[in-house]
């Protein structure tokens, strides 16, 4: 999922540890250390990005609340003017030549 890579290189590794590590307390569920068994950090990684057993569960709306629906404002510039100003404002003046 490219999108999902870009999004994590963004955050950055600490953030993300934070998101996909918010439930790591339970029985079971060590962070491998550096002189962990190959197995057992394979196992981490897939627990933990595959199956994402370590993220914090969200909270489920009741069946009986409607969703709310949502609006999304555009943001104006305040400009005062569409023209520049007049004191930079530059015109070229050239004398107008007769036709020979």
């Amino acid at each position: 999922e490219p999108e999902l890579l870009k999004l994590m290189c963004e955050l950055g590794n600490s953030t993300v540890n934070q998101i996909y590590e918010a439930q790591c307390e339970g029985p079971g569920s060590r962070k491998p250390t550096a002189s962990s068994s190959r197995q057992d950090k394979e196992a981490w990684i897939k627990d933990k990005y595959v199956e994402k057993k370590f993220l914090r569960k969200v909270p489920s709306a009741p069946a009986r609340e409607a969703p709310r629906p949502w609006r999304v404002q555009k943001c104006h510039r305040h400009h005062s003017s569409p023209r520049a100003p007049a004191a930079r404002r530059k015109v070229r003046l050239e004398p107008v030549l007769p036709s020979v």
